[in-house]
């Protein structure tokens, strides 16, 4: 079967090193198996989205030298034809399918009462339902309520999968995304193992969804900082940003990879087509 993956980066930060890691050894995968490569930004949620971040997005995978085969160019192609928010209804078509099988609840909780209950969400709304018939409609955009879902035997019990402010969540978007492009083949960090497993149970309640489990997914080891910590944005991680304002190139990042790839004399890998010979 061909093999298509995707690079998936969220602009909700500047990027750093372990995203960095991530898209160079999805690239080299792909190309080495003779697939191909989509980018795909993941813009649904609103809020998160900032021009200066879209915009590092297609700075950094120029800077890592990695090409693409499907996906927005530019930030104009991606706000026309691209941006996950194009999709809205198609993702609010499968939580509707959701609603109509009793597997969601309404969850007025914030991240606060989350964070109170010891950062895992204990169910505190699961005996609800939805206001009125829940064979009826959803309103798409009420901001008084998540929708969550119920799923058990996984690590994440009660994922969201719209938010209070009406955009579908990733947990959902991601699975749609990936069955309708006909992604093979995924690689992530292996903190979203939790995220992997949930994200195949969801998809088997959907019928047109249930390719997903079909998809092979690699997780790698995660870059951390000299703390022992994973990187992250949120968290103030260095960002490449700086590293190509100081004039550095993104050869420390190509021979971590080839590193983990076991790639002989990963230290004289200079650039991705370096990278891929030598794997």
């Amino acid at each position: 079967m061909p093999v298509h993956t995707r690079i998936a980066p969220t602009p909700s930060g500047y990027l750093h090193e372990g995203t960095a890691f991530n898209f160079v050894l999805t690239w080299v995968r792909a190309r080495r198996w003779g697939g191909t490569v989509r980018l795909r930004i993941d813009d649904a949620g609103q809020q998160m989205v900032q021009s200066e971040f879209v915009d590092d997005i297609f700075h950094t995978l120029d800077w890592l030298g990695l090409d693409w085969d499907y996906g927005p160019t530019s930030p104009d192609s991606l706000a026309r034809e691209y941006s996950q928010q194009l999709r809205y209804d198609r993702y609010h078509a499968v939580i509707q399918q959701l609603v109509e099988a009793q597997q969601v609840f309404a969850c007025s909780c914030t991240r606060r009462d989350v964070q109170q209950a010891g950062g895992q969400y204990p169910g505190t709304c699961a005996a609800r339902s939805l206001a009125g018939s829940l064979a009826g409609s959803i309103d798409c955009t009420s901001a008084d309520h998540a929708l969550r879902l119920r799923l058990e035997n996984v690590p994440i019990p009660f994922p969201v999968v719209r938010g209070k402010n009406g955009a579908p969540a990733y947990m959902i978007v991601s699975v749609v995304d990936d069955v309708d492009h006909g992604i093979t083949h995924i690689v992530r960090g292996s903190d979203l193992l939790p995220v992997t497993a949930t994200q195949r149970a969801l998809s088997a309640l959907v019928p047109e969804l249930q390719g997903f489990t079909d998809i092979s997914v690699e997780h790698h080891p995660l870059i951390v900082d000299a703390t022992g910590e994973k990187l992250s944005k949120s968290h103030g991680s260095t960002d490449l940003r700086s590293w190509r304002q100081a004039g550095r190139g993104p050869e420390a990042i190509l021979q971590r990879v080839a590193t983990y790839l076991e790639v002989p004399e990963a230290r004289a890998v200079r650039s991705v087509r370096d990278l891929l010979k030598a794997h």
